[in-house]
């Protein structure tokens, strides 16, 4: 092989890595490819493959040794594959030919847990090392919608932050950037995958109200989410509207024609199994995760329909929200989810030491092709003047059009319990937004249930915190009730 020295390494990149190798080459680096033995050499069945492999932009290597000779240094090699997914230590077999300044980026990663835990796997390895995830791949858009979400020390990002300019520069990512240490990259990217998956579900809700609170049809409907997405600088609800109205090749709305039970949506699990560990509620993804459930439960929903046919009439106390009290009540709910999405990553960050950047964090979401918007774009702007605001419901600016949506979502949530709507998400934001500005909770009910029942213990106002204490909760007698320092 010629004596050629290569910008990128890339090993077992499978399907997803194609894209990224090309990628790559689109953006002007030379690749060395560490092939997979199982499966042969570099493949070079398009032209475009054959005409890089003859100008030596692209090589493939059978050994990790081989790589690491062909690559300029500091070496930089990408890693990402089922294969290093079910087994990271092949990581460290690519590692042992590098150095220390050299970077491995890790892009098979499956969620923040496998991330965190092979940050504290890899600590021994001769490179530095580094964790990204990509966001998804927009369809039909002819505009690259993809984020890289970078975790690692500030040093590996800087050794390796021309390379992810690079390809922002040449159209193939849309935004890249460090979000912080360890798996902070790849949590935040599952964290844009929750927020997705709960916008999605408050935009349906929404479109159900506009349909059978408001009687609009569903072109009507459709034209209604159009207008808001213009007003609210959302891609989400643009995409919605776009759907809505699709119509077929027989002129009739393809809408109309589809069945309400969709596969069950599992995006944002990961999110929502964090958010419990950190006990850091999450009210609104949760709501949207069992409400994809209960969609798919077209069975199950036929046989309750039919044991409880009519609704309630005597129940109708409140009148139907106008579209703009549906509009707002949309607003209101995203601006919750949002704000419990920081909550939970802030909360992950001080755990893990991650030291997130909340602004980057907010930029890099903005720029996906879904949760582009107003209100993401007021996070950034938030974050950016203060990196301690705790939840974007704090910020003044954004506080102040919150309040003026907040009476939009509490007339719809009132409407749809008292006609039988069900509405989830918006259900759920409006709780947990009540929740959160409690100053004294019945929480005090709990603790001496939980002394009563298991003897568990509880704090008391006119003592320390930490300080326990039991109860026999036996009528009252002298000496029956006792402390207990923890």
């Amino acid at each position: 092989m010629p004596e050629t020295f290569y910008d990128i390494g890339m090993a077992f990149p499978g399907a997803a890595g194609e894209n990224l190798r090309l990628g790559m080459l689109s953006a002007g680096f030379s690749v060395c490819y560490l092939s997979d033995a199982e499966k042969g050499a570099l493949s070079t069945q398009s032209a475009l493959m054959e005409n890089r492999v003859s100008k030596r932009d692209i090589a493939a290597v059978s050994d990790a040794a081989a790589l690491a000779k062909l690559l300029k240094t500091p070496r930089i090699v990408f890693v990402g594959s089922k294969k290093f997914a079910e087994n990271p230590q092949l990581i460290s077999q690519v590692a042992s030919s590098l150095e220390g300044a050299d970077v491995i980026i890790d892009c098979s990663c499956q969620n923040a847990v496998d991330s965190q835990r092979r940050f504290e796997l890899f600590k021994a390895l001769p490179c530095r090392y580094a964790a990204v995830n990509f966001s998804k791949e927009p369809q039909g858009s002819k505009k690259s919608g993809i984020s890289a979400f970078f975790g690692g020390s500030r040093g590996t990002w800087e050794a390796c932050r021309e390379v992810f300019d690079r390809l922002k520069d040449a159209g193939i990512l849309s935004e890249c950037g460090r979000i912080g240490d360890g798996a902070s990259g790849v949590f935040a990217n599952s964290l844009s995958d929750a927020l997705e998956t709960v916008e999605a579900q408050i935009i349906c809700e929404a479109f159900d109200l506009l349909k059978n609170a408001c009687l609009l049809d569903t072109q009507n409907a459709a034209e209604v989410l159009e207008e808001w997405s213009e007003k609210l600088g959302s891609s989400m609800l643009s995409y919605a509207a776009k759907a809505a109205k699709f119509r077929s090749p027989d002129g009739g709305i393809l809408l109309d024609r589809i069945k309400d039970s969709p596969p069950r949506k599992s995006s944002g699990l990961t999110a929502l199994l964090e958010s419990l560990r950190e006990s850091m509620p999450f009210d609104t993804l949760s709501a949207a995760l069992f409400a994809s459930g209960a969609a798919s439960l077209k069975g199950r929903r036929d046989r309750f329909s039919a044991a409880y046919p009519e609704r309630d009439s005597s129940s109708r106390i409140c009148p139907p929200p106008e579209r703009e009290d549906i509009r707002k009540a949309l607003s209101a709910a995203c601006a919750i989810a949002l704000s419990q999405c920081f909550s939970v990553i802030r909360s992950s960050s001080a755990r893990h030491a991650w030291g997130v950047n909340y602004a980057k964090c907010a930029q890099l979401w903005n720029s996906t092709y879904a949760l582009k918007s107003a209100l993401m774009e007021s996070a950034c702007k938030a974050y950016s003047e203060n990196s301690d605001l705790e939840a974007p419901l704090l910020d003044g600016e954004i506080s102040l059009g919150f309040a003026v949506d907040l009476c939009g979502l509490r007339h719809t949530v009132a409407y749809g319990a008292s006609y039988g709507f069900a509405l989830p998400c918006m259900s759920a934001a409006l709780s947990a937004f009540d929740s959160a500005r409690r100053k004294n909770s019945p929480a005090n009910l709990l603790a001496a249930l939980g002394d009563f029942l298991n003897r568990s213990g509880f704090e008391r106002t006119d003592a320390p915190r930490g300080e326990i204490f039991h109860s026999s909760f036996d009528p009252p007698k002298q000496g029956a009730e006792g402390r207990q320092h923890k």
